[in-house]
């Protein structure tokens, strides 16, 4: 990943610089260290597995299989590429699609994204059949919409003045990661915490577009907060 400056940093990195600036009181292990023998010992310490599509699918189904194995969250993120194979998403707790792109990654062209009664119905119906609890798709300028078991909204897009938009996918998703890795450690996954997951998300992701750079332009969890309190009042 390269911004209009020069730097470079990969999308795995910005993630987890994203959670990690969150202050989260979670661990969160990143599925793409590729076939290590330490798999299992660092999944055991783990809260959440963050799984990237960059990882080999061979590579992706081991780590979320010893994942649900050892009851670690498994949450996975797929901006665009290769399909999505329907038995790795039986062991995701969470899945992170791009709106544009999650026609093609999950092999149903028509799949729309909007407000209306009977889209909504077709995208529950649609995500029900596939066994995944929670979606997030991600959509840009429009926000995020989110689908917890039935219940599924819409989450607008916080307004700012961008001026590099580089990280915001990848600072959404680390602080998603985060924030999730926290209602899991309070036992709270129901509906209302995955609209506050989000929340957190949508103020992070908008919030990293305000600065110029890379790791520089994540904001801090005071910066989120700060923001999230400036809108509900």
């Amino acid at each position: 990943m390269v911004n209009h400056n020069g730097n470079r940093a990969s999308r795995a990195e910005v993630q987890a610089e994203a959670a990690s600036r969150l202050g989260a009181a979670a661990s969160i292990i990143r599925g793409d260290l590729g076939a290590t023998d330490g798999r299992t010992s660092l999944l055991a310490g783990a809260d959440v597995a963050l799984l990237s599509s960059g990882c080999p699918e061979s590579g992706l189904l081991r780590w979320a299989d010893q994942a649900k194995a050892l009851g670690v969250a498994v949450v996975l993120h797929v901006p665009v590429g290769r399909k999505i194979p329907r038995d790795l998403l039986c062991l995701v707790d969470v899945l992170v699609v791009s709106g544009p792109h999650a026609p093609a990654l999950l092999g149903e062209p028509g799949l729309v994204f909007d407000e209306s009664a009977p889209s909504q119905q077709e995208l529950v119906a649609f995500f029900q059949q596939l066994g995944v609890r929670t979606v997030v798709a991600t959509l840009g300028p429009r926000g995020a919409w989110f689908l917890h078991e039935r219940s599924a909204r819409f989450v607008p897009a916080y307004r700012v003045t961008p001026v590099d938009i580089s990280i915001a996918g990848d600072v959404f998703v680390g602080t998603l990661t985060a924030r999730w890795a926290e209602h899991l450690i309070g036992a709270l996954t129901d509906e209302p915490a995955v609209h506050d997951t989000v929340c957190w998300a949508c103020a992070a992701g908008a919030l990293a577009t305000t600065k110029s750079g890379l790791l520089d332009a994540i904001p801090s969890r005071s910066e989120v907060v700060a923001k999230l309190r400036a809108i509900q009042d």
